[in-house]
C-alpha cells in the first residue's frame, strides 16, 4: 500500500544518504540521513542503532558499555489492555503471580468504568505492587482530573498521556490540578519536543522510546535534556 512504498522510499533514502561513508562517525552521519520525521522515525531509528552496533563491534564492547552504562538488569512492567474489572483483576494477579512488581493498566475508555478497574486491580493485587496507568489520550481535561483525582488513594505511580498529544496547555492543566504524577509519551518524539514540554511544565516524566525518537543519539539526547530539567 501507500503507506509501506513511503516506508520503503524513507529507508532507501538513508541507505543511499550513508553509503560509503564512514560508519564510526555517528553525530555528522545522522543529519545526512535525512531530516528527523515523525512520520518514519522507526527508520531513523533502525539506520541510528546499526550505526551504534558497528561502533560496539569496532570497540569489542556492548553498547551500553560503550555509552557508559553499568546496569545489566532493570526491572520492567507488564501492560494490561482494557477489559472488565475482573478480567484486568485476575491478569494482574497473574502478572504479579510471575514476579513482576509493577503493572500498567491501559485505561482511557470509560471514566467511571476505569476508576471500577483500577479499583479492581488494586483490590486484587494488594498494596505493594506499583501501578502504573496509560490512558493513551483517552480523556478530556476535566475527565483526566478527575479520574486522577479518585485514583489517588490507590497509590498509582503515574499516568501516562492523559489527553491528546498536541494540547500542551491540557496536559498542564492536568499536570497542576491531578495528586498523581504525569508522564508525557504520544506528545514526546524528539529532543525538540522534549524541550517544548519542560517550557510548558507539562509532565513530570519522560517515556523515551528508541523506535519513537529516531534511535540511541536522540534518546540520549532527550535524557540528558530530562536530567537538566530534573
Amino acid at each position: 500500500g501507500e503507506t509501506q512504498d513511503t516506508i520503503i522510499d524513507a529507508a532507501q533514502s538513508h541507505r543511499q544518504a550513508l553509503a560509503g561513508r564512514e560508519p564510526l562517525a555517528i553525530e555528522s552521519l545522522n543529519p545526512q540521513a535525512g531530516a528527523y520525521d515523525h512520520s518514519n522515525p522507526s527508520i531513523v531509528a533502525a539506520f541510528d542503532m546499526a550505526l551504534y552496533d558497528i561502533l560496539g563491534k569496532a570497540a569489542g564492547l556492548p553498547v551500553f558499555r560503550l555509552l557508559g552504562g553499568d546496569k545489566t538488569s532493570f526491572e520492567t512492567d507488564k501492560t494490561l489492555g482494557i477489559a472488565t474489572a475482573d478480567e484486568m483483576a485476575l491478569g494482574a494477579k497473574a502478572v504479579i503471580a510471575k514476579g513482576f512488581s509493577a503493572v500498567k493498566l491501559k485505561i482511557g475508555q470509560s471514566p467511571a468504568a476505569d476508576v471500577e478497574r483500577v479499583q479492581a486491580v488494586r483490590d486484587a493485587i494488594g498494596p505493594g505492587p506499583a501501578i502504573r496507568l496509560d490512558a493513551n489520550q483517552g480523556y478530556t481535561v476535566p475527565q483526566a482530573i478527575s479520574v486522577l483525582r479518585k485514583l489517588e488513594i490507590l497509590g498509582i505511580e503515574f499516568c501516562e498521556q492523559p489527553v491528546a498529544f498536541s494540547d500542551f496547555d491540557g496536559l498542564r492543566q492536568v499536570r497542576n490540578e491531578s495528586p498523581i504524577p504525569i508522564t508525557a509519551d504520544e506528545s514526546l518524539f524528539g529532543p525538540t519536543d522534549a524541550l517544548k514540554l519542560i517550557k510548558a511544565e507539562a509532565c513530570d516524566y519522560f517515556n523515551i522510546k528508541l523506535m519513537k525518537a529516531g534511535g540511541i543519539t536522540n534518546a540520549l539526547k532527550i535524557s540528558i535534556i530530562a536530567e537538566a530539567a530534573n
